[in-house]
């Protein structure tokens, strides 16, 4: 399975640091949005995707391919998008488009699982995502 035409990416802040050590150089996430974010900005709602699958959460017109929780997100449905600007974002060290151990600029995969990995690797993660702040083209 590869990257989708609705996959956009975000560049994360270079070099970025990982919570346990280290660093990412040209790290980027990967996305995919679907509904409208409304004039005061406060409809966003963040799917995250575990560790292994893609951000294609959902079909969309960009890409009408069924995603991976096809039933709980689209119009009418538990995550409205007529509601809602969902945005789901790929996990760093996945292999479809985040930055991960097969991409290039010299990030290596020990680099990205040391960053990553601990003994709460939930934990571990929740803070690399927050800090974050990735800059949106």
């Amino acid at each position: 399975m590869g990257l989708g035409p609705a996959t956009k990416f975000a560049l994360l802040p270079d070099p970025f640091p990982f919570w346990r050590g280290g660093t990412l150089s040209e790290g980027r996430v990967a996305y995919e949005t679907w509904g409208e974010l409304n004039e005061a900005r406060d409809n966003a709602l963040l799917l995250f995707t575990g560790l292994s699958p893609s951000a294609h959460a959902a079909s969309s017109p960009q890409d009408p391919a069924p995603g991976w929780w096809e039933k709980m997100v689209g119009s009418g449905k538990a995550i409205d998008t007529d509601r809602y600007f969902v945005i789901c974002v790929n996990s760093l060290g996945s292999c479809f488009g985040s930055s991960g151990p097969a991409s290039a600029g010299g990030t290596s995969a020990a680099s990205i699982v040391s960053g990553l990995l601990g003994s709460s690797l939930y934990l571990r993660i929740s803070k690399g995502v927050h800090s974050m702040k990735p800059r949106l083209p």
